[in-house]
């Protein structure tokens, strides 16, 4: 299936992800790839996309709702992660930094006003590596994200912020050894982890969610 997103700009898209909102389905599109480190509000600002996810047909055509255009509060980041948490509500972004320290910024989940301008602010800074893909599991709890070695997971309690929990619960796991790990998510039923690689005709890689959360290898 292919979906045509109007009132987009792909400069570089990098990752993307579903989340519910009052029982409606949504997309949010990441065009947030920065490997110069240059992108500005001046020159070429990295940008979000909201939309409300689209009913699938062979030829679907769909616009955007809400367009953020979004800055770091320390300068231009390379991003390649990023993922909606509803309950807090917030949209988390992690950069993909050498040599080895990466940052967990957030933005406000706002779905009011269609045009915003926001400054994503730093909560963490986390020894990964080169960080790739990320996903909040569909109750808010668990956060998940992979390198191209590995994968992480964390969770936390319904009063914490994911900046403090990643200081304390942060866990590693291995993955499948794939071409070029990008992506990764959860199963709508929650009961997987979904990965995937680039490159054309890459295998989809399903890995036991409840071996992966349980500490299993």
């Amino acid at each position: 299936m292919v979906c045509d997103i109007r009132n987009a700009r792909a400069v570089d898209w990098e990752d993307m992800c579903s989340f519910r909102n009052a029982d409606q389905p949504w997309l949010l599109i990441g065009d947030i790839g920065d490997h110069q480190a240059k992108r500005t509000k001046k020159k070429s600002p990295c940008a979000l996309y909201l939309l409300r996810e689209p009913k699938w047909s062979a030829k679907d055509k769909t616009e955007t709702d809400w367009n953020l255009r979004i800055e770091y509060e320390d300068g231009p980041h390379n991003c390649e992660g990023v993922a909606v948490d509803v309950e807090l509500p917030e949209i988390l972004l992690l950069t993909k930094e050498t040599p080895v320290i990466d940052g967990l910024y957030r933005l406000p989940l706002n779905l009011k006003d269609r045009k915003q301008k926001l400054t994503a602010k730093r909560i963490a800074s986390l020894p990964l590596g080169f960080a790739t893909g990320r996903d909040i599991s569909p109750d808010g709890r668990t956060l998940i994200g992979i390198t191209m070695q590995d994968g992480w997971v964390c969770s936390r309690k319904a009063d914490q912020s994911w900046g403090d929990a990643l200081t304390t619960s942060i866990r590693r796991f291995l993955v499948p050894q794939r071409r070029q790990g990008q992506a990764v998510c959860f199963s709508a039923d929650r009961k997987y982890l979904l990965l995937n690689s680039e490159k054309k005709r890459q295998p989809l890689w399903r890995l036991d969610c409840g071996k992966v959360l349980a500490g299993v290898e």
